[in-house]
């Protein structure tokens, strides 16, 4: 399968600068990985392990892997429905989602499959459909990965339900087909951020974007590679959302994971 690349010079992209004009660090670093980056993409292109060829972002599938604890993150406490933002201790605007109702997270026999992803301070706004998997031969390793589609996010159908208890775990394309979640890719994601995330019947429920990681190197090690994953998108007792895509948006030689919690659901 050809590898499509955008057209332009994504260090130029106008998401790279910051609100100061200057490149942001995640533009910074794309540029400074662009030269070695292609050139590492060309050996796995050559090796059949580019991950866009596959057709996924290098989730290696459903298989039950180590019991393994998740990242450790802060358990924002909502103050009450719908207040405007105030600030925190240390001056920072408090981004606590507008328009929100306080509610327990939903059991899974009332919860359904979600349908909507939205980031209003990002205008991302995308279809959520079912995700399957494939068996696959990897390295001499029989494993399973993820079919990705690639004009929406997918839901990993063994992962929570939309505003269900445990972890809703959504991936996307940043390189193929529409690139629904090329901005996480561009660093457009950040902590703070509103993540609205609606089900097939209409309900919507709010998280908050909690962390963004780095972005990790995929395609060395497989062992490895699935233990990382592993950390994001293992089931967790608490309600929350996770966001799996390739980097950066014009190769996929990295893997990067953003991590929300649970506020609560949509207001009137």
């Amino acid at each position: 399968m050809a590898i499509r690349h955008l057209p332009g010079d994504p260090a130029q992209h106008p998401a790279n600068a910051s609100p100061s004009g200057h490149p942001s660090p995640w533009a910074l670093r794309r540029r400074a990985l662009k030269g070695p980056l292609l050139a590492f993409g060309l050996v796995l292109l050559l090796g059949g392990l580019l991950v866009g060829c596959r057709g996924d972002v290098g989730d290696r599938g459903p298989v039950a892997g180590p019991s393994l604890s998740t990242p450790s993150l802060p358990s924002p406490t909502p103050e009450g429905p719908g207040e405007a933002l105030g600030k925190e201790a240390g001056g920072e605007p408090d981004r606590r989602p507008l328009g929100w109702i306080e509610a327990q997270p939903l059991s899974p026999a009332e919860a359904l499959p979600p349908a909507r992803l939205q980031i209003p301070d990002i205008g991302l706004d995308v279809p959520v459909v079912p995700m399957g998997w494939r068996i696959a031969v990897i390295g001499g390793v029989r494993t399973t990965e993820w079919i990705v589609p690639e004009d929406a996010a997918g839901w990993h159908v063994n992962s929570a339900k939309a505003g269900a208890r445990g972890n809703v775990v959504i991936s996307g394309h940043q390189l193929l087909g529409t690139a629904v979640f090329q901005p996480i890719a561009l660093g457009d994601v950040q902590e703070g951020q509103e993540i609205r995330l609606t089900d097939a019947s209409g309900r919507t429920f709010i998280y908050q974007v909690q962390q963004v990681s780095e972005p990790i190197p995929i395609g060395v090690d497989l062992v490895q590679e699935r233990t990382i994953a592993a950390q994001y998108t293992g089931p967790t007792a608490e309600a929350r959302l996770t966001l799996v895509t390739g980097w950066p948006d014009y190769a996929s030689t990295h893997r990067v994971f953003v991590v929300a919690t649970w506020r609560g659901r949509a207001g009137p």
